[in-house]
C-alpha cells in the first residue's frame, strides 16, 4: 500500500505523529511517501508570518526527525508552490466575512483563509485593511496548495494519506484535494492528552456532525457498559483535578485558587454562573453559528439587559482564561458590558471555575467544555452553542431567544440525566491511540529529541545577539544625535 504523509507543523506537538504514522506503516511494509515544506508554505500554524528564522528552526527539526534509521526507506517530496504563482490573483477584501464566501472555480479557499487569519491574530473580525498582507499569504498557500495536492496525488498514487486537522489554509486543501480525488484519509489532532493522539477517518478534525456520530459509535463498542462508565468518570475527574502536564484542558486552572468564589458573592440569591468561550476558535468553521443568536456578545446583551429577566437572577460571567492574553473585538465587548445583574469574572482573576460552577443554581454557556461538565455534575446546563453532545441529552439546548429566557427564569429547573455527558466522556478516552515508536514523556523517536539540532538552536542564539548589538547601536547612534543637537542649542 501506498501511504502519504503531509508533514506541516514541524515546530508544533504534532510533527511525532507525522513520524509516528511513517513508522507504523513501514513497519507494516507499505510504501511511505513524505511530503515536506522548505519554506514553500507562506504561512502555517508554526510560522503564520513566514519569518526566516522559523523556518531556520523547522528545517532543522525535519531533518532531524526524518534521519532516524526506521525511516531510510521513505521517499520524501519537497513541496514546490512556486510555479504555481502566476495562475493566483488575490484581491483585496472589506471585512472577513467577504473572505469567507471567495471562492476560485467553486472551491471556497477563502475560508480556510479566514480560519488562519482569524486563529493567527485570534480576533473573530479582524481588519482587513491592516492585516491585508497576512490575508493574502494564506489565500495564496490555499490556492497553491491545494494544486500541488493534486499534482503530487497523480505523481504519487496513494492509497491513504494523513493530514493534521485539516481547518486551515495549510492544511484543507489537502483534504479538498483528496476528496475530489477519491482518496482514502484520515486527519490526526492531540489526543485528550499530550501523550497520546487521534485518527478522524474522511474528514476534517473540527467536523461536528461527524464527531455527534462518532460518540454514539464509540458507545456501541463491544465493551462493558460499567467500563464505559468508569472511562467517561475518571475523563471528567481528571479534567477537574488533573494536571496541566498531561491534560491541555488543566492549563488554563493553573492561576486559580481552589475554593475561591467572587467577592460579594450570596448563595441566598439566584445566582447563575455563565462561561463563554473565546469566539475566534470556531468563527471560520461551518456548522458552529449560534443557532440563537448573531453571536456570544449578542446573546449576552440580549440575556443580560431582557426585561423579562427575572430581578432576583444574579449573573457571573467567567470569561475564558483562552482569552487572558487577548485585546479583540469580543474582549473589548465584554469590558463595555454594564448591568446591575452582572458580574464579571476576568481572564485572569484566581476565581475558582468549579467552585463557581458548584455553587450557581444553574450553568449557562456558549460551547465552553463547562457546559457538559456541569451536566456530569448534575447542574441544570443549557446550552447556547454548537456542540457534539447537544443532542445527547445532556444540557438544555433552546432554540429561540424566549426559550432560553424561560429556561434561565425557572427557579425548578432540573439537572438532566447524566447519560449524554458520560457516552461523550467515553469517546473523547476511546478514540485516543498510544504512540508505539515516538516516545511523549522523552520527546524521543528513535533516540532522537524531537527538536532543532543544537548548532541550529546556537546559530538563533546568536543571531539574536547580534541583532541586539545592532539595535542597540541604532539606539545608542540616535540618543548621542539628540543629545548633540540639545548641547548645540544651549550653546
Amino acid at each position: 500500500m501506498r501511504v502519504l504523509i503531509y508533514i506541516e507543523d514541524v515546530l508544533g506537538i504534532h510533527y511525532a505523529t507525522n513520524l509516528e504514522l511513517a513508522a507504523k506503516h513501514i513497519s507494516n511494509g507499505d510504501q511511505v511517501h513524505l511530503v515536506v515544506c522548505h519554506g514553500e508554505l507562506q504561512s502555517c500554524p508554526a510560522n503564520t508570518y513566514h519569518d526566516w528564522k522559523a523556518c531556520f528552526l523547522c528545517k532543522s527539526k525535519l531533518r532531524v526527525g526524518l534521519s532516524a534509521d526506521v525511516l531510510t526507506s521513505a521517499k520524501v517530496h519537497v513541496l514546490n508552490l512556486e510555479k504555481y504563482a502566476e495562475s493566483i490573483d488575490i484581491p483585496d477584501f472589506v471585512s472577513i466575512g467577504e473572505l469567507k464566501k471567495y471562492s476560485i472555480s467553486e472551491i471556497n479557499h477563502g475560508m480556510e483563509a479566514a480560519s488562519s487569519v482569524i486563529s493567527t491574530r485570534r480576533d473573530p473580525n479582524p481588519d482587513m485593511v491592516t492585516h491585508r498582507r497576512l490575508v493574502k499569504r494564506n489565500l495564496y498557500t490555499s490556492v497553491a496548495l491545494f494544486h500541488a495536492a493534486l499534482d503530487l496525488i497523480d505523481q504519487i498514487k496513494p492509497d491513504l494519506c494523513y493530514v493534521l486537522n485539516g481547518r486551515r489554509a495549510s492544511q484543507m486543501p489537502v483534504v479538498r484535494a483528496l476528496r475530489a480525488k477519491g482518496i482514502k484519509f484520515y486527519t490526526f489532532e492531540v489526543g485528550h492528552n499530550w501523550h497520546k493522539f487521534i485518527l478522524i477517518e474522511g474528514t476534517f478534525f473540527h467536523d461536528l456532525e461527524n464527531k455527534k456520530r462518532e460518540v454514539e459509535r464509540y458507545w456501541s463498542d463491544p465493551v462493558a457498559c460499567s467500563e464505559k462508565v468508569r472511562i467517561a468518570r475518571k475523563f471528567f475527574h481528571d479534567r477537574r483535578y488533573g494536571s496541566g502536564d498531561e491534560y491541555p484542558e488543566a492549563l488554563f486552572k493553573r492561576n486559580q485558587r481552589k475554593g475561591r468564589m467572587p467577592q460579594g458573592f450570596d448563595p441566598t440569591r439566584r445566582n447563575i454562573a455563565i462561561f463563554n468561550s473565546s469566539e475566534d476558535e470556531f468563527a471560520a468553521v461551518e456548522g458552529y453559528e449560534n443557532p440563537v443568536y448573531k453571536d456570544q456578545i449578542d446573546g449576552l446583551r440580549e440575556i443580560i439587559c431582557s426585561p423579562d429577566i427575572d430581578r432576583d437572577i444574579r449573573f457571573y460571567l467567567r470569561v475564558h482564561p483562552n482569552l487572558g492574553q487577548v485585546t479583540n473585538f469580543q474582549t473589548r465587548a465584554i469590558e463595555r458590558l454594564q448591568s446591575p445583574n452582572l458580574v464579571v469574572i476576568g481572564a485572569h482573576e484566581e476565581i475558582d471555575t468549579y467552585a463557581l460552577m458548584e455553587s450557581a443554581e444553574k450553568v449557562l454557556t456558549f460551547g465552553s467544555a463547562m457546559s457538559i461538565e456541569s451536566a456530569y455534575a448534575g447542574k441544570p446546563s443549557i446550552l447556547i452553542g454548537r456542540e457534539p453532545y447537544e443532542d445527547l441529552g445532556a444540557c438544555y439546548t433552546p432554540k429561540s431567544h424566549a426559550q432560553a429566557l424561560a429556561l434561565i427564569n425557572d427557579p425548578h429547573l432540573q439537572p438532566l440525566p447524566e447519560l449524554g455527558a458520560l457516552k461523550y466522556g467515553y469517546y473523547m478516552v476511546a478514540r485516543d491511540i498510544e504512540y508505539k515508536h515516538f516516545d511523549p514523556e522523552t520527546n524521543s523517536f528513535y533516540g532522537r529529541t524531537l527538536a532543532p539540532s543544537v548548532t541550529a538552536q546556537r546559530a538563533m542564539k546568536i543571531q539574536r545577539a547580534l541583532a541586539y548589538i545592532i539595535n542597540l547601536r541604532w539606539y545608542l547612534k540616535v540618543g548621542l544625535r539628540a543629545l548633540v543637537g540639545q548641547n548645540k542649542l544651549k550653546a
